[in-house]
């Protein structure tokens, strides 16, 4: 039961978001048609931008653009876009192997570091350690990422040209986006795992465990 809210929620949620992104895209002042005949036309006449905004649906109400977008997508067609004038699915394609590289690289980060640094937090508890790293994911908590992105290529784009800040197409290009999108995510799994761990050391289980000689470690 819980799982079928959840999925009716995540509809619901999925269908604001794109009803309130298409809203906004069409109340924008720049006008979709004009876009497109610019690209075709170098002075685009009103006959031009009317015959575009019928070929392309735009002269109808927004509620009924979006159903039809909406009908289509269910299709698998999510229509053209106005930029590029390519088919908005192939333009999603061509991005997919980077999108999947930086989340993959992303979450090696998450896995290598924060099993790691909340056992060690939950090990020297109220110690120098556990306080420094307590200190650390407060901070990498409270840097907005696009702050510490922008920190991570000064730092070593600029001042330390280790990388570049224009690069892809390598692990190299990867890592400075990876970390800035990691880090926030295992500072808070970091917090998480650490009053977790410490909350099942008080559990009777573990007493008896270390009653009966286990050690801590």
């Amino acid at each position: 039961m819980n799982f079928i809210k959840k999925i009716v929620s995540l509809v619901l949620v999925l269908l604001s978001v794109s009803l309130l992104s298409f809203v906004l895209a069409n109340v924008s002042t720049v006008d979709p048609a004009e876009a497109i005949a610019r690209r075709t036309y170098s002075n685009p006449t009103e006959k031009q931008l009317a015959k575009i905004r019928h070929e392309k649906g735009l002269d109808k109400p927004i509620l009924i653009q979006y159903c039809t977008w909406l009908g289509k997508s269910l299709e698998g067609e999510l229509g053209t876009s106005y930029q590029s004038n390519e088919p908005v699915a192939k333009e999603l394609g061509g991005k997919l192997v980077a999108t999947l590289s930086l989340v993959g690289l992303s979450l090696l980060w998450i896995l290598v570091f924060t099993i790691p640094l909340g056992m060690l937090s939950v090990t020297y508890k109220d110690k120098v350690g556990d306080h420094l790293i307590r200190a650390i994911t407060i901070l990498g908590i409270s840097i907005p990422s696009f702050w510490f992105g922008f920190i991570l290529l000064s730092a070593f784009a600029v001042s330390i040209p280790i990388f570049k800040v224009v690069d892809y197409g390598n692990v190299r290009s990867l890592i400075l986006p990876s970390v800035t999108l990691g880090v926030p995510v295992i500072c808070s799994s970091v917090r998480m795992l650490r009053a977790t761990l410490l909350e099942n050391l008080k559990k009777d289980y573990v007493i008896y465990a270390q009653v009966r000689g286990l050690s801590h470690g």
